[in-house]
Parts: C-alpha cells; structure tokens; sequence
C-alpha cells in the first residue's frame, strides 16, 4: 500500500529509488567512472540473492554471519551504485557546476571502490563504533 502510494504520487517523480538486491545482477551497470562488480563483491551480492526469504538467520554462527554480511554488503552496494547512477542521471557527467554533489559523487566513487576491494571493510568499520558495541 505504501509502495503503491509512493509510485503513484507525482511529487516524487524522478527522486525515488528501489534498493532491489538483485539490482547489481544479470545488469550491465553502465555509469561513467563505475568499475564493475569485483569477484569478491559479486559473491556477497550472489549469497543475498540466493538466500531464501526468512524471518530468521540461520542457527549456525558462522552461517549466519555470512548471511547477515551478504545481506548489509549488498544492500550498501546496490544503494551505492544507484545514487551514483541517479547523480549521473540528474546532473549530467560534468560536476562542476554542482560542487555539494561532486563531493558526494567522490565519496561514493570511494565507497564503491571500497567495496570492490573488501566488500565487509564498511561493515567493519560500522561494528567498531563504540556505539554499537560488536566489534569483530
């Protein structure tokens, strides 16, 4: 019902976006200055994709921090990539003009690649904060 709202009111038109999990699969992603998915990214995506929908994670610690990471992991970088693709979209490839988005485009250009190279490094750093007391 809310989702049926959201799409139909013309007020959001064009500032709306899905964060589908399997977003970052079977799609070419096609923005300027996007590498695509690493081996190691591509695997966490793939696990989040492939994980049956359920109410609880797996019994099995080890099996359900796997679950959980592939779950955040991809949720990071599907939104990642689609602010990036809808910067590209609204403004064009050229930044200059907009300097308070081209610091956002670099520190997700940044974040992106961060999660190309080590797909949990963002989650680590979340856990370490005090406030959520689980470091790793």
């Amino acid at each position: 019902m809310i989702f049926k709202q959201l799409y139909e009111d013309t007020r959001y038109q064009g500032k709306r976006i899905s964060n589908r999990i399997d977003r970052l699969i079977n799609r070419p992603l096609k923005v300027p200055g996007v590498s695509p998915l690493s081996k190691a990214l591509e695997n966490k995506v793939n696990g989040a994709v492939q994980m049956p929908t359920t109410l609880w994670f797996d019994a099995n610690p080890d099996k359900k921090r796997e679950q959980m990471e592939s779950l955040v992991v991809t949720g990071q970088a599907t939104i990642c990539f689609n602010l990036m693709q809808y910067i590209v979209r609204r403004y064009g490839e050229d930044l200059g003009e907009y300097p308070e988005v081209h610091k956002i485009w670099v520190e997700l250009q940044n974040d992106w690649q961060q999660l190309n190279q080590h797909p949990v490094s963002l989650l680590d750093e979340l856990l370490k904060k005090p406030c959520y007391g689980l470091a790793r």
